[in-house]
Formats: C-alpha cells, structure tokens, sequence
C-alpha cells in the first residue's frame, strides 16, 4: 500500500470529473489525500464526503471574470495579481504542513501546479495528468494570433510541468512518445456513464455548457422548430418552445448523453471526450481566449467528428445538422474506447516501481532553514518553469 497525495485543479469540473474515477480506484488498494479548490474541490468533497473528511484539504485560487458570455482574461490577470503573494504563501504552507503530516510516497496531480512543486521540493516523484501536453506532439492549423498566443502562454504553462517525473496524457489520438516516461492513452469516462444502458440515436439533441457561454447558442435554437434540445447549463427547470432545459443530475445527464442524437458543448475535456467515446457528433462553441477548449475543437473538428466554432450561427448550426451521418462514420470509424482501466494499471506499475527504488526512510527537512536550503537548490528547475509568469494562462485553463 501506497500514501498518495491527489491534487486536482479545481478550475471547471473537468479535472475534478476524471480524476474522482482514478481516486475511487486507487482508495481500493492504497492511502490517498485529496487537495483541491474551487468547484473540484466541492465535487470530490461530494464524491467523497467520509474520505475527504478524514484526508482532504482545501487550497486557494483564483477567479475567473466574465462579462456577460465573455471571458475577460486581462481583466481576471489583474485582479488576481495583488493576490498571487497571499494565495501562493498560504497553499505553499499548506501543502509543506500537509506533506509532513501525511507522508506521501507519491503525488499524482492532474494539472496542478501546487502538488508539482512541493513533490520536487520533497524529491517526492510526481505523477502528472494533463490532455494540454498532447500540445507538444500535435499542432492543428492555427491563425498566425493563435499560434503566437500559444507560444507566449500555453507552451510555458506545459513547460512549467517540467519537474514531473511521469507523464498520463488522456488523449483522443495516442502519438508515438519521444520519452520514456510519457505514457498516451484513450479518454478517461465516468463508470456511471459506463455502467449505463448502451447509446442510442435518440431525437433530441443535447446542449451542455456554463451559463454564461450558452447563452448565444440558445437564442438560435428556436429557430429549428423540427428539432428537441435538452439545455444543462442553467440550473433550471422549465421548457420554452423547443427548449427542455433541466437541473444537472448524474443520471438524468448520464441518460440524456447517452440517448442524444448530437451534442453542442464549449468544448470542455471531459465532456467531450465522453461525447467521443459515445459516438456523438459534436458542435463546438468556444473562443481561443480558452485556448484548451478551442485545441480540443479543432482536434474533433480534424479527426471528422464534429464542427468548431468561435461563434454560433444559424447557418453553421444547419451545416451541422445536415452532416451528422458524415460525423457519425468518422466516429464509427475511430471506435475510440476508454482507458480507465490501461491508466490505472500504469500508475499502479509507478507505484509498485518508485516502491523498490524507495529510501527506507522518510526524510523532510524539519526546519525553515533547510526548506530555504532546498529552495535555493532547486531555484534553476523552478526559474525553468517560470511559475509566476504563467498566472495569467493557468487562470485561463477551465475544463
């Protein structure tokens, strides 16, 4: 048995959404603390109530601003700024208090910057889950913007990763790893969804986003009388004309997912890889200022499963609807399947590796002096890394 350290990204629920599939897992046959923030922390705070109770903390972050639908990236940099000095002494903090309380043999972070260091602080090997490095081995076509906002803060941010012993990259595409310790694999998807009945072409589509980016794709659909969309996003209950909008609910989402005959989604990791697994089309509405989400658009987009977009139109929106059999044979076609259970038994091969190689003791620096000591030590991999000049692009990372 293992001591794990989890932490999750808590930005969106994506990270939150996969990560909680590996956890229920890893509590089988090992010890595992989870730390988290924000909306993951409150969903695995869910997922696991007794456990986190007993081994799990709360970090900080920071928010996001939006203006309506838009997502002001300058605007969240700068409010954030005068917080970064408190936010990072107080998650620094934490986590070294948390460290030494819980002794981990292992930190496995699913793109979270706060596990990534204290684990190289502690020469503690760290497990690094993160979609975003298939960036390194994939570039779709980009505008000439795009490609310099990618790489003055999307590449920093994967090169901020680099203290990472392990690389799991969840992925729709497994490229040939130029390294030995990145390791790509199919999607990870919930086992509620697995467990479910099979997909079926049902006649409803489905709309899934967060309330303020849905809001502009929803004016649209009234004009499609002859199709029925079921809208999570809202949190609320009602119909209006062609409109079914529902409260979010595992199985009630779960069952509509699973029955839709397409899907419109902001282009979120999680969702939509498991629109992928379940072979639905999907339209994807989203801006490059979420830089992740627009990669995922265009890998669905260049694999034939789908369509991206920056902004929604009725005449889009009808190209959509008119090549959902040319979507449905590319899906067909790719037959992409989970690898919820390939993942986990290459993290367990980590652990039982990194258990051999282990010292018989556990030794932390017990002072404030020899923290600083290994600080300065370890200041060219962190000056690498650049952590502090990649605020404001880690803020813009949502799932």
């Amino acid at each position: 048995m293992a001591r794990i350290l989890f932490t999750v990204c808590g930005l969106g629920l994506g990270h939150a959404t996969r990560s909680s599939v590996l956890i229920r897992s890893l509590f089988k046959r090992h010890q595992v603390f989870i730390a988290s923030y924000g909306s993951g922390y409150e969903y695995l705070g869910r997922e696991f109530r007794e456990e986190m109770a007993r081994n799990g903390a709360k970090l900080h972050w920071f928010e996001l601003v939006f203006k309506g639908s838009q997502y002001l990236k300058a605007r969240t940099f700068f409010q954030s700024l005068p917080l970064l000095p408190r936010v990072a002494a107080t998650n620094f903090q934490k986590m070294v208090q948390l460290v030494r309380d819980f002794k981990p043999d292992l930190i496995i972070s699913d793109f979270d910057v706060n596990g990534l260091y204290v684990g190289h602080l502690f020469r503690i090997p760290v497990i690094t889950i993160s979609n975003m490095h298939l960036m390194n081995y994939v570039k779709p076509h980009l505008k000439f913007n795009q490609m310099v906002e990618y790489y003055l803060t999307e590449k920093p941010v994967l090169n901020a990763f680099i203290a990472s012993k392990y690389f799991i990259i969840p992925s729709l595409i497994k490229p040939e790893p130029r390294e030995k310790n990145v390791h790509f694999f199919h999607p990870i998807v919930r086992e509620s969804l697995l467990a479910a009945v099979p997909p079926v072409e049902g006649k409803h589509v489905l709309v899934y986003g967060s309330d303020e980016q849905i809001d502009p794709v929803l004016k649209l659909l009234p004009l499609f009388p002859d199709k029925k969309f079921i809208v999570y996003g809202k949190n609320v209950a009602r119909k209006d004309r062609n409109l079914q909008f529902k409260v979010f609910s595992e199985k009630g989402f779960a069952k509509d997912l699973l029955s839709a005959q397409a899907v419109l989604c902001h282009g979120g990791t999680s969702i939509l890889y498991e629109i992928v697994v379940f072979k639905k089309p999907v339209y994807v509405f989203t801006k490059p200022d979420f830089f992740e989400r627009y990669f995922n658009g265009l890998l669905a987009q260049n694999l034939g499963f789908g369509e991206l977009y920056e902004h929604a139109s009725r005449e889009n929106l009808s190209l959509f609807f008119r090549n959902l059999d040319f979507y449905r044979q590319a899906l067909d076609a790719a037959n992409i399947q989970p690898d919820n259970k390939a993942i986990l038994k290459k993290i367990n091969e980590i652990i039982e590796a990194e258990e051999k190689r282990r010292k018989p003791a556990f030794d932390l620096p017990e002072t404030l002096a020899d923290i600083k000591r290994r600080l300065v030590a370890n200041y060219a991999v962190l000056a690498r890394s650049r952590h502090l000049s990649q605020l404001k692009t880690l803020l813009g990372h949502s799932k």
